[in-house]
C-alpha cells in the first residue's frame, strides 16, 4: 500500500507546479460568464459615452439691440408678418396694410363699429379684423374684403357692450373669435365656416392661435379681481385652465403650442403647454402707490423671444427663460406713453408697438449681424483653405444669407455661429479641426471602437487560456484516473463526474477530494508500521 501511495503526489503540489498570470476569477470563467461580462462592458462604455459627449462649441446669443425705424398714426391696433413685411394696423374704423417701410400700400374703412383687434397671417396674404360691434372681416393682402360675419352669428344681446378679439393662424387656415358679451369662443374656417363654440361662464377676452390651429389660448375673466386662462385644441376641447388673480391683459401662443405668454397686472408670465407656469417677472411700481401695468405681450413663433409693454411706455424683450435681452422706455419726454398692443416678428427681428395711437416700429440693428455673417465667411474661407471639407457649413451659410436677405436677421446672426462653429469643428465632437486627429469622425466613436475591440481581445484571451488550463487539469486528473484503473481501483464514478465538469473550480474540489483521500491511506499506512494487529483490527472497523 505504501508502495501505491508514493506513486502519486500531494494534488496542491502539482497545481503549484506553474504559476499563472490571470486572477482567480479570470480563471473561472465560463463561456456564458465571457459574453455576459462583454456585453456588459460594451454597455457601459455607450454609457460613458453617451453622457460625455457634449459639444463645447456652443453658439453665444445675440446682444440684442433695437433702432426705431419710423412710426405712423391713428392706430390703436396691429400685427406684423413673420419677416415684418407686411405690417396690418387698425384705428377707428380704417383698416390699413403698411410695408416693412412704413409705407400705406392700402386703407379701407369698415361700416360697422370700430376696430378692436387684428391679425395678420405670417406671409402678410390675410387680414382679420373684429370690430366691438361683434362683426369679423376677413381682407386679402390686396385689401379686399373676402366675407364679413355679422354679430347674429353669436345671438348679442347688447349692441353697445360687444367687444371682439381675433386671431388668426400663421397658416390663415383657422381664426379664433372671442366676444364678451354672449361668453362665447369661437373657432372659424378661412371660409367663415363655424366650426365649433365654447360657452364659457365669464367674459372672454384675448385670444391666440397657433400656425395650424391645434391650440387656441384664451383669456376669461371671471370678476374684477381673478382671471383665467384657457387652453383648447383644434376639435374645441377644454385641455386646462388656469386661475390667476387680477385681470389678466393679453395673451399670446407660440407658433407650435408649445408655450404660452400672458400679461396681467404688473408681471408677464410664461407656461409650457402642459399648463405648468414656468416663469414670472415683475414689474417695479412706478411710484409707491402707483403700479406699472403689463398692458400686451408678444411671442415670436419659434417662442425664442417674448415682448411686453406696459402702461409706463415700458417695452422689454426677453428669451425664453426669462432674461432681459433689451428694454426701451417710450415717451421719456412726457412720462412715458400707454402701450396699447405690441407684435414680435417670427424670429424676433423686428417689434411693432401701438402706443398713444401711433404704431412703431423697432428693427434689429443691422450692422451686428453683418459683421457675425462676415466672421462666419472668414472662418469658412480658412479652414477650406487648409483643406478641410467644408461642405455642411458652406450650405449652412448660404441659407445664412438667404435669411438675411429677407429680414430674418436673428435667425440669420444664429445660422451664422452655426456654420462657423461647423467649420471649426467638422464632425461636432468638441474638438476644433487643427487638435482633431479625425476631424470628419466624432472622438467618440473611434473611442468607442477601440474599447470594443480592447474588451473582445481581453476576453478572448481568458476564454482561450481558461480552456488550456481546463485541457491540462482534466489530463492530468485523466492521468491518474488511469493509473488508479490500472493499478485495480474502481474510479469508474470520478471518471463520470469528470467529464461532465465545465468549470475550472469544480475540477479542482475534485483534486481536493482525491487528494484527502490519498493523504488518508498514508495516515492509513504510516500506524500499520506502528501499531500492532489488534489496533489494525479497529482502525479497519472503525474506517468501515
Amino acid at each position: 500500500m505504501k508502495e501505491r501511495v508514493q506513486k502519486f503526489k500531494p494534488i496542491k503540489e502539482e497545481l503549484s507546479t506553474r504559476s499563472y498570470s490571470f486572477t482567480i476569477w479570470l480563471r473561472n470563467l465560463s463561456r456564458s460568464k465571457v459574453y455576459s461580462s462583454y456585453i456588459l462592458s460594451v454597455l457601459l462604455t455607450l454609457f460613458i459615452i453617451f453622457i460625455t459627449e457634449v459639444n463645447t462649441t456652443q453658439t453665444q446669443e445675440l446682444q440684442a439691440d433695437y433702432e426705431l425705424l419710423w412710426n405712423y398714426s391713428g392706430v390703436s391696433e396691429a400685427s406684423v408678418s413673420s419677416n415684418s413685411s407686411y405690417i396690418a394696423v387698425g384705428g377707428g374704423a380704417e383698416v390699413c396694410l403698411l410695408n416693412r417701410e412704413g409705407e400705406p400700400l392700402w386703407i379701407h374703412n369698415i361700416n360697422a363699429g370700430r376696430v378692436s383687434d387684428i391679425s395678420i397671417t405670417s406671409d402678410g396674404s390675410y387680414i382679420v379684423v373684429g370690430t366691438d360691434a361683434g362683426t369679423i372681416n376677413l381682407f386679402n393682402k390686396q385689401g379686399k374684403i373676402l366675407w364679413t360675419q355679422k354679430k347674429m352669428l353669436w345671438e348679442i344681446r347688447d349692441y353697445n357692450s360687444t367687444y371682439s378679439h381675433v386671431s388668426i393662424s400663421p397658416d390663415g387656415l383657422y381664426i379664433a373669435v372671442t366676444v364678451d358679451d354672449n361668453g362665447e369662443i369661437s373657432l372659424i374656417s378661412r371660409e367663415g365656416k363655424l366650426l365649433w363654440s365654447y360657452k364659457v361662464d365669464g367674459f372672454p377676452g384675448c385670444v391666440s392661435i397657433s400656425s395650424d390651429g391645434l391650440y387656441i389660448a384664451v383669456t376669461v375673466m371671471e370678476n374684477y379681481k381673478n382671471s383665467e386662462i384657457l387652453l383648447f385644441n383644434i376639435e374645441g376641447n377644454l385641455l386646462w385652465s388656469h386661475k390667476v388673480d387680477g385681470y389678466i391683459s393679453d395673451v399670446s401662443i407660440s407658433s407650435d403650442g408649445s408655450y404660452i405668454v400672458l400679461g396681467t397686472n404688473s408681471r408677464v408670465g410664461l407656461f409650457n403647454k402642459q399648463g405648468k407656469l414656468l416663469w414670472n417677472y415683475y414689474y417695479e411700481n412706478v411710484s409707491k402707490w402707483v403700479p406699472e401695468e403689463v398692458k400686451t405681450v408678444s411671442i415670436s413663433s419659434d417662442s425664442s423671444y417674448i415682448a411686453a409693454g406696459t402702461d409706463n411706455g415700458n417695452i422689454s424683450l426677453r428669451n425664453k427663460t426669462g432674461e432681459l435681452l433689451w428694454s426701451y422706455q417710450l415717451g421719456v419726454d412726457i412720462g412715458g406713453k400707454n402701450i396699447y398692443d405690441i407684435s414680435v416678428s417670427s424670429d424676433g427681428s423686428y417689434i411693432v408697438v401701438v402706443a398713444n395711437s401711433e404704431v412703431y416700429l423697432f428693427a434689429l440693428m443691422v450692422d451686428p449681424i453683418k459683421l457675425i455673417l462676415d466672421q462666419a465667411r472668414s472662418v469658412i474661407s480658412q479652414e477650406k483653405t487648409k483643406g478641410f471639407i467644408v461642405t455642411k457649413a458652406e450650405a449652412l451659410f448660404s441659407k445664412t444669407e438667404q435669411d438675411f436677405g429677407s429680414g430674418y436677421y436673428m435667425r440669420a446672426s444664429k445660422l451664422a455661429n452655426q456654420a462657423k462653429n461647423l467649420a471649426l469643428d467638422i464632425d461636432q465632437d468638441g474638438v476644433i479641426n487643427k487638435d482633431d486627429f479625425a476631424p470628419t469622425i466624432k472622438n467618440t466613436y473611434i473611442y468607442f471602437i477601440l474599447t470594443i475591440l480592447f474588451l473582445s481581445l481581453i476576453f478572448t484571451i481568458a476564454y482561450i487560456s481558461n480552456k488550456r488550463m481546463m485541457k491540462r487539469k482534466t489530463n492530468k486528473c485523466r492521468l491518474i484516473i488511469k493509473q488508479l484503473e490500472t493499478e485495480g481501483c474502481d474510479v469508474s464514478a470520478l471518471r463520470d463526474r469528470l467529464i461532465k465538469m465545465k468549470h475550472l473550480n469544480q475540477i479542482e474540489q475534485e483534486f481536493k477530494e482525491l487528494e484527502d483521500k490519498i493523504q488518508k491511506l498514508k495516515q492509513i499506512e504510516s500506524e500499520i508500521d506502528l501499531l500492532g494487529l489488534e489496533c489494525i483490527v479497529k482502525l479497519y472497523s472503525s474506517d468501515s
